[in-house]
């Protein structure tokens, strides 16, 4: 079993220009990454990297990055869900709310429309992520 003990900003940078496209239909571009910290030891970190762009027409208009870590505990010898499945998908979308209202409390503060971002499907990305893993060994492996 896993227990989430805490959860910290580790990183938060935000950058805007002045005058903004603030149309209903506005681009905005999402870029996800999960990183583990002692992945191996009961005690791991579990760190969830957004990065939130609304491109214009010179240049990014709008610019977020968010650094957001969990703190988790594993309670005996468990293998449901494995380790690297709790990594990667559990524990990131344990974290995504809190990255969520981060963004959104960003965005309203800057005198802008409130950047409410997506429900995102980090089993999707999990499983990309194994074929790419897969595709990357098979290269590697000497063919017959």
């Amino acid at each position: 079993m896993y227990k989430l003990k805490n959860i910290f900003l580790i990183e938060s940078t935000f950058k805007r220009i002045e005058v903004i496209n603030s149309s209903e239909n506005v681009e905005r571009l999402l870029d996800f990454k999960v990183d583990t910290i002692n992945r191996e030891s009961l005690n791991f970190n579990v760190i969830l990297n957004v990065d939130f762009v609304q491109p214009g027409e010179e240049g990014p208009e709008v610019e977020i990055k968010v650094k957001m870590a969990g703190h988790f505990e594993r309670e005996g010898e468990t293998d449901s869900p494995p380790l690297d499945y709790f990594t990667y998908v559990n524990a990131p979308a344990m974290l995504y709310p809190f990255v969520r209202e981060h963004i959104a409390s960003l965005t309203a503060k800057a005198g802008m429309d409130t950047a409410l971002l997506p429900p995102f499907n980090f089993v999707e990305m999990y499983h990309r992520r194994k074929t790419e893993e897969e595709a990357k060994q098979q290269e590697g492996s000497p063919a017959n």
